[in-house]
């Protein structure tokens, strides 16, 4: 990935976190968690159904060289969005599972639709995990991505 001219606008990390945060509250039923990513599936406590938590996780430039003073540089962020699936009792688990699977493809999907308000926001889908915590009350959806994006002091 290679940001073109028109892309090489500074975008802050809060700017990303707020524009996905935005994409993910078009979908029915989600709502942001008040925890960080990090405390998902430790315990339940905030565990919420299609509650949700966004982390920009680190953060590399791109390339080998670096800025000279004043100008911008390239960088890769990874970023993390995480959401829990209510899962019922053992008699309809399946059915729970197979849609929390069809959510986080919904999820994954609207993330990676262009961003009007930030263009320069280019995100890439990079891998997908899933973890069933052991009292089985909700399934876990780990989704990262990396942005290339641009940062000017």
């Amino acid at each position: 990935m290679v940001l073109g001219e028109s892309a090489k606008m500074s975008l802050k990390f809060s700017q990303i976190h707020a524009a996905m945060v935005a994409k993910i509250n078009t979908l029915a039923g989600f709502k942001q968690a008040r925890f960080p990513v990090e405390y998902f599936g430790r315990t339940s406590n905030p565990l919420a159904h299609l509650g949700y938590a966004i982390g920009i996780q680190s953060t590399q430039a791109n390339g080998n060289r670096q800025p000279t003073t004043g100008s911008g540089m390239e960088v890769f962020s990874t970023i993390e969005v995480i959401f829990a699936y209510r899962l019922r009792p053992t008699d309809a688990y399946p059915t729970d599972y197979k849609n929390a699977l069809d959510k986080e493809e919904i999820v994954t999907m609207k993330l990676l639709e262009t961003y009007p308000t930030t263009p320069q926001l280019q995100l890439r889908y990079i891998s997908t995990s899933r973890e069933l915590p052991e009292s089985l009350e909700y399934s876990i959806h780990r989704i990262e991505y990396q942005a290339l994006h641009y940062l000017k002091a």
